[in-house]
């Protein structure tokens, strides 16, 4: 499954069944939207969705729920598999009921509530999910659906000024700046395939290459 395969009406308005890529897609679109809403609030970029996506998961054929409006998506209950052991924060099923910065908690309740029956219809055995500590609203919710704590510390996430970053060091002789754009630009292009793996694969270089913001990321090479 790799599409739009039901949709409805609830009370939040339109309500879709997405997967694979058509899902990545929607996801994109609500977490770009909600990052233009507010600068910081959700943990969660666009980005981070996309790269996860890189790497086949048996959570990519399941449905996934999204709610729109006449603009695009507004939230979603969101599942993806960790438990291939690669990431060391996750290790089960992460469940991320998002939602645009401003939502009230009958939206977050409505959302988390759905995406919990679907995890249940999915068979999941345990979900796991993060929220921030500056979120009273989906902390409440999260208790009253069962959620406890896990004993995992918390993890720290901030933001700097611009001004207050550190100096950048000088590159060491012997190498020299580039970034993932240009070195992709000097090497043969990879032949078009119709595959998923191929699809993954382009997506992977390309988001190596840019961050969600269109901001080029560098790296050092040996000269």
């Amino acid at each position: 499954m790799n599409g739009d395969s039901t949709a409805d009406i609830d009370a939040l308005g339109e309500r879709r069944r997405l997967s694979g890529k058509a899902a990545v897609d929607a996801t994109t679109a609500l977490l770009q939207r909600g990052r233009s809403m507010h600068p910081w609030i959700g943990l969660y970029d666009a980005g981070e969705v996309e790269w996860w996506w890189t790497r086949p998961r048996h959570t990519d054929g399941l449905d996934q729920l999204f709610w729109f409006d006449e603009q695009g998506p507004i939230a979603a209950a969101h599942f993806t598999d960790f438990g291939t052991g690669e990431s060391e924060v996750y290790d089960a099923i992460l469940f991320c009921p998002f939602t645009l910065p401003g939502a009230d908690e009958d939206t977050i309740r409505h959302v988390a509530t759905a995406g919990v029956a679907l995890a249940e219809e999915h068979g999941f055995a345990q979900i796991d999910l993060e929220v921030s500590q500056a979120d009273p609203l989906l902390r409440a919710v999260l208790d009253e659906l069962g959620f406890t704590t896990d004993g995992v510390p918390v993890i720290e996430q901030g933001w700097i000024d611009t001004a207050a970053r550190p100096p950048v060091p000088a590159i060491a002789d012997g190498y020299r700046l580039t970034n993932r754009a240009e070195v992709r630009r000097t090497q043969p292009d990879r032949p078009a395939s119709p595959d998923d793996r191929g699809l993954r694969m382009f997506l992977n270089d390309f988001l190596r290459g840019r961050r969600f913001d269109g901001e080029q990321q560098f790296e050092v090479l040996a000269v």
